[in-house]
């Protein structure tokens, strides 16, 4: 009689395990800024960014054409052409090698209220460099399992390391 209620209690977890979700395991990704050598891949991070941020109605066309304007955008700010202090960051799958996630970091001239000079409302005197995160993307298998958590470390620790105490 009294391995019954042990018994029932173990039968109710049981149960309760199963109406749960399934929790992804976390993701075996390993992130590291993105060198010279990364240039070429831009192409192909470009596709992941355009993967995440495209509506999910949108054509292959406009699907593409997001992913020529987000190519250009990293060469542009995440090659030796930007001169300001920037980092894009790359999450791998440490099984294949393949770039599952991105997310770069990089100053820009910003007023306090994060308005860009010669926008309404952005004095030229509050004009100062502030740390903007962009291009945050993961791959869909890689989502919810801690690798957008990875890249943002990696991102804030850049930004504390420049000496700034926010990210915008």
């Amino acid at each position: 009689a009294a391995g019954r209620p042990q018994r029932e209690n173990h039968q109710g977890a049981m149960l309760l395990l199963a109406l749960l979700p399934s929790i992804p395991p976390p993701a075996n990704v390993g992130v590291r800024e993105a060198t010279r050598v990364d240039w070429a891949s831009y192409r192909k991070v470009s596709d992941l960014i355009a993967d995440g941020f495209a509506a999910r109605d949108a054509t292959s066309t406009e699907r593409s054409i997001l992913a020529q304007a987000l190519y250009r955008n990293l060469v542009e700010k995440f090659t030796s052409r930007n001169r300001r202090r920037n980092s894009l960051f790359l999450a791998t799958d440490e099984r294949s090698g393949e770039v599952v996630g991105v997310c770069g970091i990089e100053m820009l001239d910003l007023s306090p209220t994060a308005k860009e000079p010669g926008q309404q409302g952005a004095a030229a005197t509050t004009i100062q460099g502030r740390p903007l995160l962009s291009n945050l993307a993961v791959g869909a298998a890689f989502r919810g399992r801690g690798t957008a958590k990875k890249l943002c470390r990696c991102v804030e620790s850049t930004a504390r390391s420049w000496g700034e105490d926010e990210i915008l």
